[in-house]
């Protein structure tokens, strides 16, 4: 535990990029890094098995926060990679990796050869805190995200869970393939495109009364609906609406095959 703590506190001093070995028993002290990012540069976190939760900072930093939870298995094939990188390094990078072959950059993530080891039963649970103006990455595969508080853009997403955004800023992306994707825009009125998908799940989103924005919203086995007044594009398709919110604006794409499609006024 000295030198994971040793490490973290390297990491946190600003070194360019590190790989930290989960140590420990189950449910162990989590490992901890926390950095100054400046305003529009991003916080990525990549995971594989276990959830995400981002909130809003109390302080002027990004902290991170791992905890491992071993059911069955070896809590040594599990380790962290963290990375600087961007412009000046001011954007910070942080993965859970599953096995000595898995590989984490901020271009993509490969992490399957832990899923693949039947005796390993091991989840990572992250806990984010972002200060205003800090934009959020983050994607696991095998549990849910959520992000609340977060003032700036936002793109999240999973494979077999549930996404939940709530902000008062954006523009947010946010995907699942099982799993419901909601997503509550407070006061955001959006100068940029945004999308939100799913496979097996129904879509919602909530966005502020007097939004301007051109939408389309499409299901193949389910239904839509929508509080606002819109203004149709097009024939009347069941599985598919092209309207206007408002004046027109960006395009906010809402679509999935199994679920509903559900668009709210907030």
């Amino acid at each position: 535990m000295r030198r994971l703590l040793a490490i973290t506190a390297a990491v946190a001093a600003g070194l360019s990029a590190a790989t930290v070995q989960a140590q420990g028993a189950p449910d162990q002290t989590p490992a901890h890094w926390a950095w100054k990012v400046p305003d529009g540069r991003w916080i990525t976190i990549r995971n594989l098995n276990g959830r995400i939760v981002v909130q809003k900072a109390t302080g002027d930093s990004v902290t991170v926060s791992a905890t491992m939870h071993v059911r069955r298995g070896d809590p040594h094939y599990v380790r962290y990679d963290v990375q600087r990188y961007g412009t000046d390094n001011q954007d910070v990078l942080v993965c859970a990796l599953w096995g000595p072959d898995a590989r984490c950059t901020p271009a993509g993530y490969d992490s399957e050869g832990g899923s693949r080891r039947r005796d390993n039963d091991i989840r990572v649970d992250f806990q984010v805190a972002v200060p205003a103006g800090v934009k959020v990455n983050v994607h696991t595969v095998n549990s849910d995200v959520s992000v609340t508080g977060v003032t700036s853009e936002v793109r999240v997403g999973t494979v077999n869970g549930s996404v939940n955004v709530e902000t008062d800023g954006g523009p947010v992306s946010a995907s699942s393939v099982n799993g419901m994707v909601h997503a509550s825009l407070l006061h955001y009125h959006p100068t940029e495109g945004m999308r939100f998908t799913s496979v097996n799940g129904s879509v919602i989103v909530e966005l502020a009364n007097d939004v301007n924005a051109d939408v389309e919203l499409s299901t193949v086995n389910g239904r839509f609906t929508t509080d606002f007044p819109v203004t149709l594009n097009g024939h009347i398709d069941p599985r598919h609406l092209h309207a206007q919110l408002g004046q027109g604006g960006p395009r906010i794409v809402m679509h999935t095959i199994n679920g509903n499609v559900e668009l709210r006024k907030h």
